[in-house]
């Protein structure tokens, strides 16, 4: 059994010595091992138990990160490896054990190495661009929260409902008939022997028990008491509105943004929601383009290289956006608040590159600026990938 604190690694590396895929005992929080696809027999975590562990690796890089399960789209898969040499290196505490193997061609395959190459360098690309879309997202998100706690903050509390009191009230109108039935009761014993003394002492019970209803009455209004709708009133200022105005406008900006990137639930989308079918959003785009390259062993079509292309412009334009958003609104929103002593909001902000418009390989290997990429060192060209993760 492993000792108090000690984890257990396992890592696949291409002939170059880069990791192509990285696993481990310990738990990692967040969305990747969340959603990481079971169908692609991929774990983020290893097995841990007494005696014999079994992992299976499915021969693949690492899939592109997912933020949550959009209802459009399926699980992404990360480029299948190439044929070549590769390691095993298992790490046990302070104990690491290495084995070299083989991964060959698919006899079946009538493919040659220029496509498949040509096939694994889209791929990738497309795991980039999925992976820089996800770090977008993970920019913009916390921003649409905050602005909306402060939408929320600074709104005027909803009036009391008039409903209820009037609900109350007409139960308490219900048992006031009720002693006008023993006043009639009573005049009818009166003919016995004394009419006017019993008479005169029914009518003071009837106005006790008319007393009654006024202590209920004044009992009401304290129910839906007005202290506490003055207690969440906001901080208000002769700008409020106008905060308010530019917050409201802001946060729809970004949630239009947002949902370009990934696809939201249809309660948070914003006011006119896209349908998913009519809109599909980048990262599902782009989901459904690997999963095309990825269905042969083949060199990928003119349509979908293209198509790659296109994706990479829109997340390029995206990228400008949210950093025109940064230095615009958000700047401008940040002046109002600090102006009336109000905290701004801060973005925690990388500044990401504009992936280069796509020519060569180049655009998505590390900088490596060597030789033009010889068929080992093609499977190099993913480590930021497992970086992102």
């Amino acid at each position: 059994p492993l000792a108090e604190g000690q984890s257990i690694s396992l890592e696949i590396l291409d002939s170059s010595g880069a990791v192509v895929a990285a696993f481990t005992t310990q738990k990692q929080a967040g969305p990747i091992s969340a959603a990481t696809p079971a169908s692609s027999f991929l774990s983020s975590q290893l097995p841990a138990d007494e005696g014999l562990n079994r992992f299976t690796w499915n021969m693949r890089y690492q899939a592109p990160s997912t933020l949550a399960a959009a209802p459009d789209s399926p699980a992404p898969l990360g480029a299948l490896v190439l044929p070549g040499d590769y390691k095993v290196r298992l790490t046990v505490g302070t104990q690491r054990l290495a084995q070299s193997f083989e991964v060959r061609r698919d006899p079946r395959s009538h493919s040659t190495d220029d496509d498949l190459r040509k096939q694994f360098d889209l791929e990738s690309k497309i795991t980039l661009l999925a992976n820089t879309a996800r770090l977008e997202l993970h920019e913009v998100q916390p921003v649409e929260a905050k602005l909306t706690a402060l939408q929320h903050r600074l709104e005027p509390p909803a009036p009391p409902e008039a409903p209820t009191p009037t609900a109350e009230a007409s139960p308490t109108s219900q048992p006031a008939p009720t002693p006008a039935t023993p006043e009639s009761t009573t005049p009818e014993a009166a003919p016995g022997s004394a009419p006017p003394p019993s008479a005169e002492s029914a009518p003071p019970q009837a106005a006790t028990s008319e007393s009654t209803p006024p202590a209920d009455a004044s009992n009401q209004p304290a129910t839906p008491t007005a202290t506490p709708a003055t207690q969440s009133t906001p901080d208000t200022t002769d700008a409020t509105p106008q905060i308010l105005a530019s917050t409201k406008s802001l946060r729809l900006k970004i949630r239009a943004l947002e949902s370009s990137l990934h696809t939201l639930p249809s309660a948070e989308s914003p006011t006119p929601a896209p349908t998913p079918a009519a809109t599909p959003s980048l990262t599902t785009r782009l989901t459904y383009l690997q999963l095309a390259v990825d269905s042969s062993d083949a060199s990928p079509t003119a349509q979908e290289t293209q198509l790659a292309d296109e994706l990479q412009k829109a997340l390029n334009s995206s990228i400008e956006e949210w950093q025109g958003i940064q230095e615009g609104d958000l700047q401008d929103l940040n002046e109002l608040l600090t102006t009336n002593d109000m905290d701004a909001i801060e973005a925690d902000s990388t500044v990401m590159p504009i992936i280069p418009p796509s020519t060569p390989t180049e655009t998505i290997t590390p900088s490596e600026p060597t030789t033009p990429a010889p068929p080992a060192e093609a499977p190099a060209t993913t480590p930021p990938d497992n970086d992102n993760h």
